[in-house]
């Protein structure tokens, strides 16, 4: 596709910035307050959305990074190289290692920026479902609102404007050099092109609320629900892609435990996986727990329910944020999720029969009084599922996160067809592809948001210097 076909550049311009950013999730967040940071005053924020933080506002918040400090203390031996060899081989080698070794070394000083903000995370660290490894950061405040918190409050303290109900359709660039100029939006219904002076950064996340580009990618996955907000649906990467950025990895999108098909809210048991087992309509597990994302998947899609439970001990559940306790609690009262005294008792409530599910129960914490699962190899096995209350909730597959998206280098530069970067067009987090190759870790999502937003802001500083 040659540069004179791409949409054609307006002769006049609504709206002027230096410098524009689309999307208010961790990676667009992080990006205006780098960029403030480093010495830029024309920046605008523009999100489709009326209520700003994307899928990062209602994450679970983990946050992946190598830290001595919260591990040695825990008896955990970390290191850059190994997180960065943990990240290629789950991804099956099909990441970018260049930027898998840019991101696994930058989210510790990331993390360390984040707090410098005010961001306040507890003092352990643990492995959530999918991390694979004791690495994930837990924030104070529930889910990622205390992200989303302490970047916007920079932003308005640095009087950094956000457009909100602001959609982007169209990206303009030169045609004859190929530079980015500007954009089109809907703002408020009207369409308004702007124009952009030094750089468009997209951090606008993925597609998994899109049935219809999800099925394409993966036809398995048509009707799954989603646990992404309304507004990821692909709009910002669809223009990227028309405007000659190069795009990789559609096909691998992950799906994460969630509501059933009809019901109004996600419930979680699952988050932590040394504190929860799966078992299916028999009563009995069929996975290790704490395996790959994408293996878990594929477990619980071939249950002929396409369903499972997940069941925690009150030590599980008091483990878990405020918010999620609450979510519990609703379940409660809709008969979504079931709470019982005994083990007997929460199978009547299942459905489940009551005998192989005391059998399970008691089998799996044998396995973790012995430190070996010896029927599907579980590693961690932290904690026995023994004290009552005993939880559980009927879990199903939700498309979750999009590991493809468009090609960038560890710049944040999107890149085209050649390999090339298209001039002033950068990008990060979910919209992008190359850091999590076939399968992500959990726990690195809100990472990367946060490394490449940040790295963005610093790509601009050095550019300028």
């Amino acid at each position: 596709m040659s540069i004179t076909s791409f949409a054609k550049v307006p002769d006049k311009f609504d709206l002027e910035t230096d410098i524009l950013i689309v999307g208010t999730g961790g990676a667009g967040l992080s990006a205006a307050v780098s960029a403030r940071q480093s010495g830029f005053e024309r920046i605008l924020v523009i999100d489709k959305a009326e209520v700003i933080g994307g899928n990062t506002l209602i994450s679970s918040g983990l946050f992946n990074a190598v830290d001595p400090q919260r591990q040695k203390p825990l008896g955990i031996e970390d290191s850059y190289e190994l997180f960065e060899s943990q990240i290629l081989k789950e991804g099956d080698n099909l990441n970018d290692a260049p930027l898998v070794k840019a991101f696994s070394h930058k989210a510790t000083e990331t993390l360390h920026w984040l707090e410098s903000l005010g961001m306040q995370f507890k003092p352990e660290v643990e492995e959530g479902y999918g991390t694979l490894f004791p690495r994930c950061h837990i924030p104070i405040e529930p889910h990622g609102s205390g992200y989303i918190k302490v970047l916007s409050d920079y932003l308005i303290k640095n009087n950094v404007p956000i457009k909100r109900n602001c959609r982007l359709t169209q990206i303009y660039r030169e045609p004859e050099n190929g530079k980015v100029i500007g954009c089109e939006v809907i703002d408020q219904g009207i369409k308004r092109p702007i124009k952009v002076n030094r750089a468009l950064f997209l951090g606008a996340g993925g597609f998994a609320q899109n049935d219809t580009m999800c099925a394409l990618c993966d036809p398995r996955l048509k009707g799954l629900p989603s646990t992404n907000r309304p507004e990821a649906n692909g709009d910002a990467l669809q223009a990227a892609i028309s405007a000659g950025a190069s795009f990789k990895n559609l096909e691998f999108i992950e799906c994460i435990p969630g509501k059933l098909p009809g019901r109004s809210e996600r419930t979680v048991l699952h988050l932590f996986v040394g504190q929860m087992i799966w078992i299916n309509r028999e009563g009995k597990r069929f996975v290790a727990e704490d395996s790959r994302r994408d293996v878990l998947r594929e477990s619980l899609l071939s249950l002929p329910e396409r369903s499972c439970f997940a069941i925690v001990d009150k030590k599980g559940f008091d483990f878990l944020d405020k918010e999620h306790q609450e979510a519990i609690n609703r379940g409660l009262a809709r008969n979504e999720v079931y709470k019982a005294n005994s083990l007997e008792e929460l199978a009547r409530s299942m459905n489940t029969p009551a005998q192989a599910t005391v059998e399970t129960v008691e089998r799996y914490n044998q396995f973790v009084e012995n430190g070996k699962d010896t029927d599907f190899g579980k590693k961690s096995l932290l904690h026995k599922i023994s004290v009552p209350p005993f939880y559980a909730c009927a879990q199903a597959m939700n498309r979750h996160y999009c590991a493809g998206g468009i090609r960038i280098n560890s710049k944040t530069e999107v890149l085209d067809f050649s390999g090339a970067p298209i001039p002033k067009l950068y990008a990060g987090g979910e919209i992008t592809t190359g850091v999590h190759g076939s399968n992500r870790l959990g726990g690195n999502a809100i990472a990367e948001a946060m490394v490449f937003g940040r790295e963005f802001g610093l790509t601009l500083k050095e550019k300028q210097a």
